[in-house]
């Protein structure tokens, strides 16, 4: 089976114009400050970002047809399936975002500085009307050779706009395919495609994703009070930040510094299934649960013409964050320096907002779906050196060692039939939690040696040589993450097997020269 034919044109466009004025003045121990901005932003295209259909149609010939046949000597009897899409296809969005700003910076005494804020968000996407985020920071200098320094703030995310997007073209009024094989109403007789969406055809359910706070208009498709988690309005992730720490010189030109960090963000975008099924309670490895069994219970059944999954975006995604960085320094004027740091972290989160594959493992229990973040790496150090030698070059390097970060387990199979493959397999009776995976860890040591030259008064010839993982270590961060739906528990062959290609392992060794004009 051969499909012949694949040609898409897309057309995008994004206008948007900002406004930006600060006014500040001193007055005594104060320095303030205050201002705001203004973002004006309208986008849209023709949907082929975002995977919009075939308006053209597409056409799969038999297995019979041979790969050498001239597609002009192609007639509709050779044709398998025939798919094309229909709806809209296009989108246009407008969003604004509006904030203001006061900063005070007070010194109270020569040895103390504080820093006072407040600003304000808005966004138009979101409607989110209370994004009120104080600022408070300090540094004190306990003596000539200490300072503790700390902070706390408040800060609101921006929805990326094309969120929009998704909810138009993928919404009840968006574009959705149609297939027929032959001998099935709507199939074409010739290799054009239909004007219109056949009058009678059923189109099986389908999936769809809606936007919060509009129940009045979905109402008009399906039942909106039956859905769970629809919420009234979709709101601005917000993030809570604390640090404290010191710095201190131990001797002359050598520096200490310790903070310890904490982040605090919730109302991360996710998208869920508002229809899901009911629960599907996995206690041995291999059950399942077929997809027409699970349709029955979710609380809109789907019909032809109708809907299955019907995807939601909601603010129910949180993310922690604790880390304890240590540095040490040492400056050697322009001769030279030593830079060693050192950073403990635990990163946790329900959701990867970045990453694929964002159904839970059970939409009704999304408590089950806190762990650590693919992002998660406890223990990360750098040491990085340079030094000035003889004949003025300038050499140094710099070696990371890391921890490996986690990756997410699933069986590779649909377990509980809600139309996501993102169920994880059951262990001494237990569903696995979610990134149960350890990855390997991390070690990189790069070098470089670089020179001046004078060419000519105010200007400078720089020449430089680099090697990006001098030791040509093999650093794994993808792996085989299905361990497959075997009712013994058995793992498959190649479960945790590195993967290849750019985005599963860093690089190997590369060398890099460049030359930079200074004037």
């Amino acid at each position: 089976m051969a499909t012949e034919g694949d040609s898409r044109v897309a057309s995008l466009y994004n206008h948007q114009w900002q406004f930006a004025d600060t006014v500040s003045w001193t007055k005594g121990n104060h320095y303030l400050r205050l201002g705001g901005d203004y973002v004006r932003s309208r986008s849209g295209g023709n949907g082929q970002e975002f995977g919009a259909p075939f308006v053209l149609g597409q056409f799969t010939f038999k297995t019979s047809v041979p790969a050498t046949t001239p597609t002009s000597a192609l007639t509709i009897n050779d044709v398998a399936r025939y798919t094309q899409g229909f709806g809209n296809v296009t989108y246009s969005l407008t969003d604004q975002l509006y904030s203001l700003f006061v900063q005070d910076d007070w010194h109270p005494t020569s040895a103390l500085t504080v820093n006072l804020g407040l600003r304000y968000d808005h966004q138009q996407l979101t409607g989110d009307s209370n994004n009120l985020g104080p600022r408070l920071g300090f540094a004190w200098n306990l003596n000539p050779r200490t300072v503790i320094r700390g902070g706390y703030g408040v800060f609101y995310s921006q929805i990326q706009s094309n969120i929009d997007a998704t909810w138009e073209l993928a919404g009840p009024t968006g574009f959705f395919n149609f297939s027929a094989t032959p001998g099935q109403l709507g199939f074409p007789t010739s290799l054009n495609p239909i004007t219109s969406f056949p009058a009678g055809a059923n189109l099986p359910a389908r999936d769809v994703t809606i936007r919060p706070g509009r129940a009045a208009f979905y109402n008009q498709f399906f039942d909106v009070s039956k859905l769970r988690f629809y919420p009234d309005q979709l709101e601005n992730p917000q993030t809570r930040q604390e640090t404290i720490g010191f710095e201190r010189e131990l001797a002359k030109q050598w520096f200490l510094s310790t903070d310890l960090v904490y982040v605090h963000t919730t109302g991360i975008p996710w998208n869920l299934d508002a229809n899901a099924p009911t629960p599907f309670v996995r206690t041995a490895a291999g059950q399942t649960r077929s997809g027409a069994a699970a349709d029955a219970t979710r609380p809109i059944v789907p019909v032809p013409n109708g809907y299955k999954r019907i995807i939601v975006t909601t603010n129910l995604g949180a993310s922690n964050y604790h880390g304890l960085q240590v540095n040490l320094r040492k400056t050697f004027s322009d001769a030279g320096g030593v830079v060693a740091s050192y950073t403990w972290s635990h990163a946790r989160n329900n959701i990867e907002s970045d990453a694929p594959g964002g159904d839970p493992n059970d939409v009704s229990c999304l408590n089950c779906e806190w762990a650590d973040s693919l992002l998660n790496q406890t223990h990360r150090g750098v040491l990085t050196v340079w030094h000035r030698v003889p004949f003025d070059l300038v050499v140094g390097g710099v070696a990371t060692a890391a921890s490996g970060r986690p990756y997410n387990i699933t069986t590779g199979t649909d377990n509980n039939g809600d139309g996501a493959n993102t169920d994880r397999p059951v262990i001494a009776g237990q569903v696995l939690g979610r990134n149960a995976g350890k990855g390997s860890s991390i070690f990189d040591l790069s070098a470089f040696v670089e020179k001046d030259f004078a060419i000519s008064r105010g200007m400078r010839l720089a020449l430089r040589a680099e090697a990006f993982n001098l030791t040509n270590h093999t650093n794994i961060v993808g792996r085989n993450a299905v361990f497959g739906n075997d009712p013994a528990g058995t793992p498959l062959s190649t479960f945790g097997t590195p993967l290849g290609g750019v985005a599963n392992v860093d690089p190997q060794r590369e060398y890099q020269f460049s030359v930079r004009v200074r004037y």
